[in-house]
């Protein structure tokens, strides 16, 4: 049971860097177009 629970937490937080991850790529990509 503890295992399961530790891999849904990782699968959690790489999810959440991931998303992290993108949207600082989209932001940064955004402020290049517009310079």
């Amino acid at each position: 049971m503890k295992n399961r629970l530790e891999s849904i937490c990782r699968h959690a937080h790489y999810e959440g860097l991931t998303r992290t991850i993108l949207n600082v790529a989209s932001q940064s990509l955004d402020w290049q177009l517009r310079q």
